[in-house]
Formats: structure tokens, sequence, C-alpha cells
């Protein structure tokens, strides 16, 4: 079986950016369809896992409760347990508003995350999930997947 790699243009925009972006693509696959890949991040060269904790886990909430979070959490988050709180929150505030430019509805507390550095201290961990989810669901119903000062809309 041969896979076709189409390329992910959020990501490739959000690389030319400057925003920390691991490889990541389209496959289409035949009789499944297209799926999303992303190079794995959380590993490290010598051989062992980073330690990862998505927003979900780091304020508190289950997997089914995602979307249940606001982003004003996410950023007290990165300022409580980030090592560098004040770049990663600038960093966070970015790329929200990227995501909310190009479309993206569905970043939810299990889209943002702190990663392990080499020197075991904890960062805002590079992006994934950046994708448009306005063409595959017009009538989605909130621009944000999450509220920011109690509003999930521009209007």
């Amino acid at each position: 079986m041969k896979l076709k790699l189409n390329k992910n243009q959020a990501g490739k925009i959000a690389r030319k950016i400057g925003f920390d972006v691991p490889p990541i693509g389209l496959f289409k696959i035949p009789q499944i369809g297209k799926i999303f890949v992303i190079r794995r991040f959380d590993y490290h060269a010598s051989n062992r896992w980073k330690r990862m904790e998505d927003f979900g886990q780091v304020l508190g909430y289950s997997s089914e409760n995602k979307y249940t979070g606001t982003y004003n959490k996410i950023a007290k988050g990165i300022e409580n347990y980030s090592d560098a709180a004040l770049v990663d929150i600038v960093e966070f505030w970015k790329r929200l508003l990227f995501a909310f430019f190009i479309g993206n509805g569905d970043m939810h507390l299990k889209n943002w995350a702190l990663l392990e550095q080499d020197d075991l201290r904890g960062r805002l961990s590079p992006c994934y999930d950046l994708l448009n989810t306005r063409l595959p669901l017009p009538k989605e119903q909130f621009e944000l997947a999450l509220p920011m000062d109690a509003r999930q809309n521009s209007t």
C-alpha cells in the first residue's frame, strides 16, 4: 500500500511564523480516508519518554471533561507550573490567536500541554492538533473550544 502525504497547511503556516511544530501531515489511506499524523516529540534521544501533561491533567479534569476549563485557567496553569512562565504565557496567547484566525474551534484542554525538557524542567509543549475545523464543520457553534473571559465567540 502506497501512502500519499498531503501537507497540513495550518502546521506549515505555524512553522513559518515561528511556532514550534513537529513534522505533521495528512495521509490518505485507501478504504479509510485521510488521517492526521504527527511525529512524537515526547521521546528523548537517550531512549526515554519525556514527561508530558496536558492541561486536562494539570487542571484536574478527566478526559471526558476536556471542554470544561477555560483559556484563562490554562494561562494560570502555565504561570504556576512552567519554568519559563512569562515566555510560555506569551507563546500560549499567540498560539490561541493563531488557532482563532485559522478557524480551529477545537483547541480544548488536551491540545495544550507542559513537556519535560532535557534539564527536567517543564515548558509549553510544541504545537499539535493544528487544523481548521470550520471547513469540515461549517455549523460549528463556537469559534473557540473553551471560554475566554466567559466568551467563546467574537460577536
